[in-house]
């Protein structure tokens, strides 16, 4: 794949996008690369903001064929045990992913309702919604009268969605006999704090607990991939952190 060459006012398309539909198509991402210093500043706002930090944890997805499920309509605010606006999801496509490969459909807009619904899966469904909690509205009724609008894309290797937390998604069947393989990194920027509950995910071999309730996330489980400015910045920049170690990432 050849790398893609992405201008001040593509930069500012993929920004507004997110804003206005809480997903954005990103053509060729593992190849982009900014201009110049300017444009390097401007990919690292997020919601018109540079996040004193941002924090990256990766893992892959692998929806196999024939035999695999869709993915059910949710959002991924709702099973994250950090709480805040700055939380995308980078999803990347390491192969390509046509109609029959599970691709992902996302619904327009939907970040703007503040509602976390109760996650689809690994919950049960008589159990007690949290504060701030909804069920999940039924989406596909939706779609047919026209209340909500589906996005998707043609998907190639090396592609990425940058989807908002509160951004409503899923897949239908995989009805091909290839699997669907993407990997995707959880970002989180400066107004996340840790505020885990009864819906929250858990993370098999992690110690959660570790990680103080109220604050923002920090530590070895969330390592910086960068800073706003000074001395830690500049150590992050060259791959190591202020210590002198080198960046740690848990899957």
């Amino acid at each position: 794949m050849s790398p893609s060459h992405c201008n001040a006012a593509q930069l500012e398309d993929f920004r507004n996008a997110y804003q206005r539909d809480g997903v954005v198509h990103v053509p060729g991402l593992l190849g982009v690369r900014p201009a110049d210093d300017s444009l390097c500043a401007n990919r690292r706002r997020d919601h018109g903001r540079t996040p004193a930090a941002v924090r990256v944890r990766p893992h892959f997805l692998r929806r196999r064929g024939a035999d695999s499920a869709g993915l059910p309509w949710h959002h991924d605010i709702a099973s994250f045990p950090r709480k805040g606006q700055q939380i995308p999801s980078l999803w990347i496509a390491m192969n390509d992913i046509d109609t029959d490969m599970s691709p992902l459909h996302c619904i327009r807009g939907s970040h703007r309702n503040p509602t976390q619904f109760r996650p689809p899966v690994y919950i049960e469904p008589g159990a007690a919604l949290p504060a701030g909690y909804g069920d999940m509205p039924d989406v596909e009724s939706k779609l047919a009268s026209g209340e909500y609008e589906r996005l998707s894309w043609d998907i190639r290797s090396g592609d990425a969605l940058l989807i908002h937390p509160y951004t409503l998604h899923g897949a239908p069947p995989n009805r091909s006999d290839k699997a669907r393989v993407a990997f995707t990194t959880r970002w989180a920027g400066d107004d996340v704090t840790w505020t885990p509950d009864a819906f929250s995910m858990k993370v098999p071999g992690l110690d959660l607990s570790r990680v103080p309730i109220g604050q923002r996330p920090d530590g070895p489980l969330f390592p910086y991939f960068r800073r706003g400015s000074g001395a830690r910045s500049e150590a992050l920049e060259a791959g190591t952190h202020a210590d002198g170690s080198g960046p740690r990432v848990t899957a």
